[in-house]
């Protein structure tokens, strides 16, 4: 049996209701309130690499490679990554930071080459670092913000 290709999604694009969208130079942020049942998202892939950050209910992901357990604070997909994201009960609230194709390409090299799931650690901090900042905006430090950004398309553990 053929397997069902999985729903593409592009740059910046996210199933939810989007209540902020913000654009940077080579990313797109948006804070996105969850919108479907849990059981009506259905498996999809980002055309570019994303973090969500995880604000509000239980998140659950099926990332290939990321290991089941706690939730996480943070995920990361580089392009491609067949999932199926969602929020249990369908309550959450997310941020997500996507990476523009060209500001990817520039430092591919040191791009997680898999999904990672983060609870804790330094990339989590940065997390909430950049949606403090972009509670207000635009912020009071454009270059402050792109620069979380860019450290943030880079999450390592720890």
């Amino acid at each position: 049996m053929t397997p069902v290709p999985a729903h593409a999604l592009g740059y910046g694009q996210f199933f939810g209701a989007p209540a902020v969208r913000h654009e940077l130079s080579g990313f797109s942020l948006a804070r996105i309130a969850a919108t479907a049942p849990p059981a009506e998202v259905p498996e999809h892939v980002h055309e570019t690499a994303h973090v969500v950050v995880v604000l509000d209910g239980p998140y659950l992901t099926d990332a290939e490679r990321i290991e089941p357990g706690r939730a996480p604070a943070l995920v990361y997909n580089p392009p491609g990554t067949v999932h199926r994201d969602r929020f249990d009960a369908n309550h959450g609230v997310f941020f997500t930071l996507s990476v523009s194709d060209q500001l990817a390409a520039l430092g591919a090299d040191r791009l997680p080459g898999q999904p990672v799931a983060l609870s804790s650690g330094t990339a989590v901090r940065l997390a909430r670092r950049l949606v403090r900042d972009c509670r207000v905006w635009p912020p009071r430090s454009t270059a402050r913000t792109e620069a979380l950004c860019a450290d943030l398309s880079q999450p390592k553990a720890g």
